[in-house]
C-alpha cells in the first residue's frame, strides 16, 4: 500500500525480459484504465535473453539496440513515469503492464515491478 499523497512513481523495473525481435517491442503501462503510457519502444534486430532493464524519468537513453542495455542502467522510459502523478491519483489498486509486438516476433517477461518514491520536490 502506497500512501495517497506525497509520493510519485519513481522506477519501472522489467525483469527476465526476451525477445527475438526487440525492435518489435512495445510495452504500455496503464493505471485503472485512467492513463496508459508507451514505456518502452524496443530497437534492435538481435535477440535479447533475461535481462533486467530499470526504467526511471532521470535515467539515460536506451541503447538503439536493446541487446546493448543488458549491463547498465537505469534507462529513461519513452514517456515519463511521472505523467502518472496527476492531482488526487490513488497510486493503489489496478496497474497493468501491457506488450505488443509490431511484427511476428515472439517473447517473454517473468516479473515486473514499479516503485514508488517520496516526493522530495513537494514544498
Amino acid at each position: 500500500t502506497v500512501p495517497a499523497a506525497g509520493y510519485v512513481l519513481s522506477a519501472l523495473e522489467l525483469r527476465g525480459l526476451s525477445h527475438d525481435v526487440p525492435g518489435e517491442l512495445f510495452v504500455y503501462l496503464a493505471k485503472d484504465s485512467q492513463l496508459s503510457l508507451l514505456v518502452l519502444n524496443g530497437g534492435g534486430a538481435f535477440s535479447i535473453t533475461n535481462i533486467t532493464l530499470l526504467l526511471q524519468d532521470d535515467g539515460v537513453a536506451l541503447p538503439a539496440d536493446l541487446n546493448q542495455a543488458s549491463h547498465s542502467g537505469p534507462f529513461a522510459p519513452s514517456s515519463a513515469l511521472s505523467t502518472f502523478a496527476t492531482p488526487g491519483m490513488n497510486w493503489n489498486g489496478g496497474w497493468l503492464l501491457m506488450a505488443g509486438n509490431a511484427g511476428s516476433g515472439q517473447g517473454s517477461l517473468d516479473t515486473w515491478c514499479l516503485t514508488f518514491s517520496p516526493n522530495n520536490s513537494a514544498v
